[in-house]
């Protein structure tokens, strides 16, 4: 196991894409890994908020369901939901986690 901390600086694109490369990792191990899954995600999504990046969100959203068609259709269905919150614009006071739901 790696003991190096998994944290990322967005001060450029490598940091913002080291993020979603995880992402990706435990999208593609659901259902293993969908507690981390979700622990990205939404670090992910408070993180765009807090540094005013969440116009990027979308974006993000369609690249998680396309790299989810690859995987399954939990995934998808994973991959959709979370586009939901993703695609939705709401102020940082509102911003709150995304919880996982039974499917």
């Amino acid at each position: 196991p790696s003991y190096i901390s998994a944290r990322s600086s967005w001060f450029n694109e490598d940091g913002i894409e080291a993020d979603f490369v995880r992402i990706r990792k435990n999208l593609r191990k659901i259902p293993e890994r969908l507690p981390h899954f979700y622990g990205d995600i939404n670090r992910m999504r408070f993180h765009a908020y807090t540094t005013c990046f969440q116009e990027m969100l979308p974006g993000l959203a369609d690249q998680l369901i396309d790299e989810a068609t690859q995987v399954g259709e939990l995934a998808v269905r994973h991959a959709e939901y979370i586009a939901l919150f993703y695609r939705k614009v709401v102020p940082y006071a509102e911003v709150r986690d995304i919880q996982m739901p039974n499917f």
